[in-house]
């Protein structure tokens, strides 16, 4: 997952924020929903590296968005509590996942995990719409 980073973050800065972050919502919600389809090996593997590599630009481009919204001495807090959160959602997203897939199956964590990315993928693209941010960094911002 974090050995894409420094493409990723080259392909942000030179395509944008928004477009990294709509690839990875689509790569996680192509991989939850793929891995579930089937019992075989290398369309599991596919799916799951999707969403490896969906985390991986979210990550990159999130944290991008960030430090262009934030100014730069409240920048380390911002980009720590959106790391803090991401952290606290992998650790409870597996451990909820496990009862989850006994109850109900995979396939229905693979939907939900699709289903996860609907609100992200809408709050993006509503606020695509939206002039980006000011840039706190240059001179008399």
């Amino acid at each position: 997952m974090f050995g894409f980073s420094l493409p990723l973050g080259w392909l942000t800065d030179r395509v944008g924020r928004h477009a990294v972050l709509l690839l990875g919502f689509l790569f996680l919600a192509g991989g939850a929903g793929l891995v579930p389809l089937t019992s075989r090996y290398w369309i599991i593997v596919a799916g799951t590296f999707l969403v490896g590599l969906g985390w991986s630009a979210a990550t990159v481009a999130a944290t991008a968005i960030i430090a262009d919204a934030t100014h730069t001495f409240e920048r380390g807090r911002a980009i720590g509590a959106n790391d803090t959160a991401s952290a606290a959602a992998a650790i409870a997203v597996p451990l909820l996942a496990g009862p989850a897939v006994e109850l109900f199956g995979l396939s229905a964590l693979g939907l939900l995990g699709v289903g996860l990315m609907v609100p992200a993928f809408v709050l993006l693209m509503a606020r695509s719409k939206e002039p980006p941010a000011p840039d706190y960094d240059s001179p008399g911002a």
